[in-house]
């Protein structure tokens, strides 16, 4: 089935220009659509299965669902929390290269803010 212009606009409007999974503003050269079940586990080009969202947000959700990718997101959250109490007084080390590491900063931001989206929308864990 294809999904005409005027349905992923209607989509648009329904999630008021925001990603569907971390809240922040969709641009044109950003936007991606999301499958809410992955076509590779049986999920359909269904208007009703489809999210428009950032190009990362989709590319990190990969096949997963959105509770499994919610779930990852609380988990990377706490665990960059984690690691920021284990960090404080501790000599610095050196650090890491940097393309690597703003890929991780990239990651964790991206996890933080679809935690705070879930909180808003209030998902059920």
């Amino acid at each position: 089935m294809t999904v005409s212009r005027q349905q992923l606009e209607r989509i648009l409007k329904a999630q008021k220009y925001r990603c569907f999974l971390t809240g922040r503003p969709l641009t044109p050269s950003d936007v991606s659509v999301d499958h809410l079940v992955p076509l590779s586990r049986g999920g359909s080009q269904d208007v009703s299965n489809l999210r428009l969202v950032t190009r990362g947000a989709n590319h990190a959700k990969s096949n997963l669902l959105l509770q499994e990718f919610v779930e990852l997101c609380r988990d990377v959250v706490a665990e960059d929390r984690r690691r920021k109490r284990r960090k404080r007084g501790k000599p610095k080390r050196r650090p890491r290269a940097r393309p690597y590491a703003q890929r991780c900063d990239d990651f964790v931001s991206l996890c933080q803010d679809v935690v705070a989206e879930t909180r808003r929308r209030k998902y059920r864990r």
